[in-house]
């Protein structure tokens, strides 16, 4: 749909306005295609993922410098909302400021099911249900908490810390919480991208001492 112009007398301009990340799903089909953003990088690869206070979004191939984790970037694209967040394609990108990124949010796996946290960085708990493997260019975690069974994925280039973890170990884990089908293809319903191998730690497991141990 055309964009209204600018006000009598002036160059017919289309505007790009500025949004909030977490409204960019919620665009209608006559919205602005354009908008422009601002947010803290929280994942470089396979896509640059960005947040803000309200949400996060996927950026893809931006015309730009590279960026890190923990820099705020201000893009401008196209919008194409997803279920749960959006993506930003044929989009330019600039570094506005330096630092790192916010503490990630504490959900469990049933919230982060739920596409509340889509492309946002999260802390999450599982266990390990079978040895780490590679697939596909990344070393796979298959976790399960809660009824949900979930993957944390991990570049295969950067060694196999992760392959020294055990079956059935409790793991804390940090990343960026996806839930493009291209990544989950309808087979979980989530998964995280680790930025690096101290993204996972070993939590301790339940104590000894069970009630049932101190009956019996």
């Amino acid at each position: 749909e055309p964009i209204e112009p600018m006000a009598h007398g002036q160059d017919a301009q289309p505007r790009t306005p500025n949004m909030h990340l977490g409204d960019l799903a919620g665009l209608r089909r006559d919205a602005p295609p354009r908008v422009l953003v601002r947010g803290v990088v929280t994942l470089t690869e396979p896509d640059i993922y960005i947040e803000d206070s309200t949400g996060g979004a996927m950026v893809r191939h931006p015309q730009g410098p590279p960026v890190n984790v923990g820099e705020g970037v201000e893009v401008s694209g196209e919008v194409h909302p997803l279920l749960y967040s959006a993506q930003l394609d044929q989009g330019s990108l600039r570094i506005i400021s330096t630092g790192t990124p916010a503490p990630p949010i504490s959900v469990t796996p049933w919230q982060a099911a739920s596409g509340e946290y889509d492309a946002r960085f999260i802390e999450i708990e599982g266990h390990l249900l079978r040895e780490v493997h590679s697939e596909n260019g990344y070393q796979v975690l298959e976790l399960a908490e809660g009824g949900e069974v979930f993957r944390a994925l991990y570049p295969d280039r950067y060694g196999q810390a992760l392959h020294k973890l055990r079956v059935g170990s409790l793991l804390g884990v940090r990343g960026v919480c996806v839930l493009v089908k291209v990544y989950t293809q309808d087979l979980i319903p989530f998964l995280i991208f680790l930025r690096s191998s101290g993204d996972v730690q070993v939590l301790p497991g339940p104590p000894w001492w069970t009630p049932w141990r101190v009956a019996l």
